[in-house]
């Protein structure tokens, strides 16, 4: 991140939020009261946060490409699916929505579905789950202490007084849901079909056995080493039965268009598990950053 002090847009008028331009960011504040924001807004205030070294980079209708791959699969009634890396999950409800919630269970999955936080006065402190300080966010800016010099020396006062409470175990931290209000709602309908709950794509999946596996920007070169990403894919393929499916998709980089803009175009490959390897299937899109060897 070249700027890692960025204006936020519940202080800056219109007229500058022009010449802002992409730098402008959604309140990260506006999380605490996260069922009042409309679907955009709410994933733009996640794309915000920063765990675990990586932005949770998220917004809806993202990933049409891929869910009609899966809606022309014609997936069995009784299958199970297994979302990796599913950010605040408007783009698994998408899924369920495009294949009209015939499935048996949806398994939405990430390994920070919650943040931690501290409010002082207009001031909201956002915390990793080891206790760093990963954002903060005022009136004004959003701040990144973990990439910024100068953020860490404008609140050097309130970062020692929080860490000093956090050695002493008196630190009061409270936490919201990263999880989109939308698909809490429809899994509160849906509760024996929806599950939302923690994974990590490095450790093995000890639940039910899924039929589709979708990795949806989460395994790329820019998060993890060559090793690991064969770690994952090694683990995702003994996951699968025979004739499982496995979702890939990316739309991370952004991609310049025909006059040179930058574009996030969806790349999608929907692999199967034939005798043990992984065969292609259909693609569609651009192509995917991680190729995996057949």
């Amino acid at each position: 991140m070249k700027f890692p002090i960025k204006p936020n847009d519940a202080f800056w008028p219109g007229a500058l939020r022009r010449l802002i331009g992409a730098h402008l960011r959604k309140d990260p504040r506006s999380l605490l009261q996260g069922h009042q924001l409309s679907d955009k807004a709410f994933s733009q205030a996640v794309s915000n946060l920063r765990l675990g070294g990586t932005f949770k980079t998220t917004r809806p209708g993202r990933h049409t490409l891929s869910n009609e791959l899966i809606r022309a699969q014609k997936l069995p009634e009784d299958a199970v699916i297994l979302d990796i890396g599913a950010s605040d999950g408007i783009t698994s409800l998408e899924l369920m929505q495009a294949i009209n919630f015939s499935f048996k269970k949806y398994y939405v999955t990430d390994l920070f579905p919650e943040v931690h936080y501290f409010q002082k006065e207009q001031t909201v402190f956002f915390f990793e789950p080891q206790g760093a300080c990963t954002l903060i966010a005022d009136r004004f800016f959003v701040y990144y202490p973990q990439l910024s010099r100068l953020a860490r020396l404008l609140f050097r006062k309130e970062l020692a007084e929080l860490e000093k409470l956090r050695r002493e175990h008196s630190l009061d931290l409270k936490k919201v849901p990263l999880i989109h209000p939308a698909l809490q709602k429809e899994q509160r309908h849906r509760p024996q079909q929806i599950h939302i709950q923690r994974h990590d794509v490095l450790q093995k999946w000890d639940g039910e056995q899924p039929f589709l596996i979708k990795a949806a920007n989460v395994l790329n070169p820019g998060y993890f080493p060559p090793e690991k990403l064969q770690q994952a894919l090694k683990l995702i393929l003994e996951t699968l039965p025979e004739k499982g499916l496995f979702l890939l998709v990316e739309n991370r980089i952004p991609r310049r268009d025909e006059s040179g803009r930058k574009i996030r175009r969806e790349a999608a490959a929907l692999y199967q598990k034939q005798n043990g390897h992984f065969q292609l299937l259909a693609k569609a899109g651009a192509e995917t950053e991680l190729q995996i060897k057949l």
